[in-house]
């Protein structure tokens, strides 16, 4: 019984030592703790850039009109005032006319006025029913 004991304190006495040898070395990552750790600093909020003036935001947009195979035949204007872009044109397709939108507010237009039409499409003729006698 004595001798289980002692075996038992061993272990127990080594397990502590090592653990605490473990601690310390530079290599090993230390034992989780409890102690808080110091909070960093957050990184500050990187400051907004200096609004555009209106003629950057037009050449802005008539690049990428015109860099856009969908878009450059369609003929749109745009005009930029105070940061509000505005276009004006027509198409067939009301997709072309919702692409625009994003185009100005990536070329840092606040506002977009989208005056562009969509043209629907004819529909094609009845064809005539034979009059029956």
């Amino acid at each position: 019984m004595q001798r289980a004991i002692r075996i038992i304190s061993g272990l127990a006495l080594a397990t502590a030592i090592g653990s605490s040898a473990l601690a310390q070395s530079p290599s090993m990552k230390p034992a989780a703790r409890n102690v808080a750790q110091p909070q960093t600093a957050k990184p500050a909020k990187p400051a907004k850039a200096a609004p555009k003036s209106d003629a950057d935001i037009q050449s802005c947009i008539e690049q990428k009109l015109g860099a856009d195979a969908k878009l450059k035949d369609q003929g749109f204007t745009a005009a930029v005032s105070g940061g509000v872009a505005t276009f004006t044109g027509s198409t067939k397709d009301g997709s072309s006319k919702g692409g625009v939108n994003g185009i100005a507010k990536g070329c840092g237009a606040k506002k977009v006025v989208n005056n562009i039409s969509v043209e629907k499409a004819p529909k094609p003729a009845k064809a005539s029913k034979p009059v029956s006698k």
